[in-house]
């Protein structure tokens, strides 16, 4: 059996970070399963979010208060079971929306998963229909579960699958083809349950699961743990435009949106001024315009064994009570 200590020293030995802050609360009743989450890199002070399986193939812009500016369908095929959005910049310097339609519960998607690409609205309120490029993505390995997606420094799309006792990181090629199933690679290593990830400047990058985040640095190290807010089903996570802080949200009707400071020590460098920006790497990847060594597993598989051991506890003791 393994021991609890491995998975302490792991989790002691990262820096903390800072009290959560509600930022607003989601009005809307027709986001009831508010699942992916971005922060407009165009338009200030809104935030874009969509549903689980369920709904249409739609995105809502999220004034500063909580409030639905927009409601905007995106032209591509219905949603199937979307989990994980993203936002980036193009050459033009025009909002990009990357909504990913990744979900496979029971890994039966044998003909791949689907990624759609839009423009941000010249103005995100009313509402209206978005023109969108949809990929197909295909594992190379065979069909798994994945609720994360984010591009790295390098401009390449990760999916990061959901495993219990820990799931992997998948790249994309270097330039996505509308045409034909474009294959995922296995890159590394991700910890268990994880629901949601998001870019920092510098080629960082955060997971979460649903209780708290991992951020890495550019190579795939673990820099810090944030312990978010109890949430009913923690699946969203976004990061301010210079990665010094995390917003995280949940499914549920009403349910708050929670800002959370980054540790000093995880926040991204400077970028040198003739640096590469991610953000136009990525729209280049998609025919418009890397991690690094893996590491060990052993840490992964130690926090996915205390969650769920943690999990079974908690069962335990509920069925005891009835």
């Amino acid at each position: 059996m393994l021991s609890a200590l491995p998975v302490a020293a792991v989790l002691a030995a990262l820096p903390l970070a800072g009290e959560p802050v509600q930022v607003f609360a989601i009005s809307d009743p027709q986001i009831s399963e508010s699942s992916g989450l971005a922060v407009s890199p165009t338009h200030a002070g809104v935030m874009w979010t969509h549903n689980d399986s369920g709904d249409d193939a739609q995105v809502y812009a999220l004034g500063a208060k909580g409030r639905t500016l927009g409601v905007w369908r995106l032209d591509v095929v219905p949603a199937r079971d979307w989990e994980a959005m993203t936002a980036t910049t193009d050459a033009q310097g025009r909002g990009v929306l990357w909504v990913g339609d990744i979900g496979d519960n029971n890994a039966v998607r044998t003909n791949g998963i689907l990624v759609h690409r839009a423009l941000e609205p010249a103005s995100p309120g009313g509402g209206g229909t978005l023109p969108a490029t949809s990929y197909r993505l295909r594992y190379a390995d065979g069909p798994h579960d994945a609720e994360a997606m984010f591009f790295g420094g390098d401009g390449r799309l990760r999916v990061v699958t959901k495993d219990l006792f820990g799931g992997s990181v998948f790249v994309a090629p270097e330039r996505l083809d509308a045409g034909a199933p474009n294959i995922l690679e296995r890159e590394g290593d991700a910890p268990g349950i994880v629901t949601d990830a998001t870019a920092l400047p510098g080629g960082r990058y955060a997971l979460r699961d649903y209780s708290g985040a991992y951020v890495y640095d550019a190579d795939g190290e673990l820099q810090a743990r944030v312990e978010l807010p109890s949430q009913p089903q923690g699946e969203s996570l976004s990061s301010s435009l210079d990665g010094t802080a995390l917003f995280a949200g949940s499914e549920g009707e009403g349910e708050p949106v929670w800002r959370v400071r980054l540790p000093e020590a995880a926040r991204p460098a400077p970028a040198a001024p003739d640096a590469p920006r991610p953000s136009a790497a990525a729209d280049a990847a998609a025919g418009r315009g890397a991690a690094g060594e893996e590491g060990s597993r052993w840490p992964y598989l130690a926090i996915g064994l205390g969650a769920a051991a943690l999990l079974v506890l908690g069962v335990g003791r509920a069925l005891g009570r009835r």
